[in-house]
């Protein structure tokens, strides 16, 4: 088949936003002759531009680094954080990129905007929040007419004009409710919310957080007119208006009925008995890459064209797994703040499975599905490890990991292999307590680093399929050799990362989703997201690290001995009272989790 032809016209710009609880990313993509090759595809003809397509800008604003504060407010186990850090981040973004050489000029050329937020996380507006955003956007309605000024942030008629009914989001970091769930989870039966919703009532996520607002603050939560998860916060404010929910990122709530693709009416009475949220909830919940509107005046006046398409704002995670085109044979992994595991499902009844994971639409492959593992203790243990054990230097953790101390952790007595678990506050999955889990034997320093990695790649292996040719690594552990090539060792598969070593996976799939939105709306012709998105999205990553044989062999030597270290860290879990624990354990016993 004969490919279309991409042509010299204008560039086509498709931004891609991340907003994250650490720092909002940008990723400018730029993909040239789209018009034409929209045509050439609506004749049948196959799309062969993915070599062209490149990356033209990349920007972070850090919060602590730019805004002076991460927002973030802990107390015990709750967490939450200030929404005016979105909106600050947000206004810095933008000034940056006018600021820019490159951006500024291409600003005007920028298509669709698409991007994904942290999961789980809400906002709460207050009824005059929607009139105030309203009326923001139509005074900020001139193309770069009003937005030349420093000011501290363009959105301060928000932050101060009670568009709010909280100042502060529940985000994923909040495990405040543990005992909503075990509630509710009593109430349905874990397996049946599971194979609702795709997954178990879970501290963290949306729709328990939304329980406990309701239980502790009822007259605040009576004076919220709307909430928006933070990705369709995150919309509305491209739109300059209330925007509607992706379905994607909506089903990690545990309010969101994975098959009929609606709220659960009997889930959300369990939540709030007085029966007023249903009301107060992002409606209606489209497909990922569906073009929701145009820009509002805010982004207008930072030079971007008026005819700019919004596409539906996604969760980090469905939008890091759209930046890799995931399939069957593939996985991802993203060590961040907290470490995941992504892979692929055709069948929901097999997506649907494990206590310690949660499944969600793939945001790409419609009918299609994907299944999550979060580990919390992330990367923030890995750094602190580092701090303590490498003098924080980067390049020392990788030599000690490399080295292997002993490799597979040395001798934790009787022949058996070292494992730790350091874990600050509650883990996901495993499910176990805050606290510290190690095996026995003599220990060095380094056999504490080297056993911290291998024990949580260890445990990401049981939680995969077997039979993977291909892991794609991103997320700031990324960045160092020696994880990646364990992984590659555990795993028995090849590592590949963005090339160039990028850890903007998220913000690049929000790009390619906003390529695919905007495709997808100039043909009438369907268009696959492999055809064009996929394409480009394949050719942004390249092999990093392969297996090495022995240390392939030696790993699989010692799983088993894993395997039995972890099932005995989930007993103690239950033994002092955790009761979430409990279905963990069975899984181990049932051989689930292999």
């Amino acid at each position: 088949m004969p490919a279309p032809n991409i042509g010299s016209s204008s560039p086509s710009i498709f931004l891609g936003l991340d907003l994250s609880t650490q720092s909002l990313k940008a990723v400018a993509l730029s993909v040239p002759g789209v018009e034409k090759a929209l045509e050439d595809l609506e004749a049948g003809l196959s799309w062969e531009g993915e070599g062209s397509s490149k990356v033209i800008w990349e920007e972070a604003v850090n919060y602590e680094e730019a805004l002076g504060s991460d927002g973030v407010l802990r107390s015990g186990a709750r967490c939450t954080q200030g929404v005016s850090t979105y909106l600050r981040a947000f206004d810095e973004l933008m000034r940056r990129a006018r600021a820019d050489p490159t951006m500024g000029r291409m600003l005007k050329h920028v298509r669709a905007i698409g991007g994904c937020a942290q999961q789980h996380g809400a906002v709460y507006w207050a009824s005059e929040g929607e009139a105030l955003l309203r009326k923001l956007n139509e005074s900020s309605s001139g193309e770069g007419n009003n937005n030349q000024d420093d000011s501290p942030t363009l959105y301060a008629p928000l932050e101060g004009g009670g568009a709010f009914s909280r100042s502060d989001c529940s985000i994923w970091m909040d495990s405040s409710t543990e005992d909503v769930c075990e509630e509710l989870n009593l109430k349905f039966g874990e397996d049946v919310v599971s194979k609702r919703t795709g997954a178990a009532f879970t501290p963290r996520f949306t729709g328990p957080q939304l329980a406990k607002f309701a239980r502790d603050d009822p007259e605040v939560f009576q004076a919220t007119s709307s909430v928006q998860l933070i990705s369709t916060f995150l919309t509305s404010l491209l739109l300059g208006s209330m925007g509607p929910a992706d379905f994607a990122d909506s089903s990690g709530q545990n309010m969101v009925d994975l098959r009929t693709r609606e709220y659960d009416g009997e889930i959300l009475a369990a939540l709030d008995p007085s029966g007023a949220l249903p009301s107060k909830l992002s409606s209606p919940i489209v497909p990922s890459c569906t073009v929701v509107g145009v820009i509002g005046g805010v982004l207008r006046g930072y030079g971007v064209s008026p005819s700019c398409q919004v596409v539906a704002i996604t969760g980090d995670n469905p939008s890091t797994a759209a930046s890799m085109n995931l399939n069957t044979s593939s996985a991802a992994i993203s060590l961040g703040t907290s470490d995941t595991l992504m892979t692929t499902f055709s069948e929901i009844d097999e997506a649907t499975r494990g206590s310690d994971s949660f499944t969600f639409p793939n945001p790409t492959k419609d009918q299609t599905f994907i299944n999550m593992t979060c580990c919390t203790n992330g990367g923030t243990v890995r750094a602190q490890a580092c701090s303590d054990i490498a003098g924080g230097d980067w390049s020392v953790f990788d030599r000690i990991i490399s080295s292997g101390s002993g490799k597979g952790g040395g001798d934790g007595g009787e022949g058996s292999s070292k494992w730790l678990m350091k874990c600050p506050v509650d883990e996901s999955s495993p499910r176990v307590p805050r606290g510290n889990f190690r095996s026995g034997g003599r220990w060095i320093p380094e056999d504490e680093l080297y056993a911290l990695v291998l024990t949580r790649i260890m445990h990401l292996n049981q939680k995969s399929p077997k039979g993977l040719s291909r892991i794609m690594l991103t997320g700031g552990g990324s960045r160092s050799p020696a994880i990646a090539q364990l992984i590659a060792d555990v795993f028995g598969a090849d590592v590949w990362h963005v090339r160039g070593g990028s850890g903007n996976a998220a913000a690049l799939g929000g790009s390619l989703m906003a390529l695919q939105g905007f495709v997808s709306g100039k043909t009438r012709a369907p268009v696959d997201y492999s055809d064009i998105s996929g394409k480009i999205a394949e050719a942004g990553w390249e092999v990093w690290k392969t297996p090495d044989g022995a240390m392939e062999d030696f790993y699989a030597s010692i799983k088993d001995d894993y395997r039995e270290w972890e099932m005995s860290v989930v007993a103690k879990g239950v033994r002092k009272g955790r009761g979430k624990t409990l279905r963990s354990l069975f899984d181990w016993l049932l051989g689930r989790n292999k």
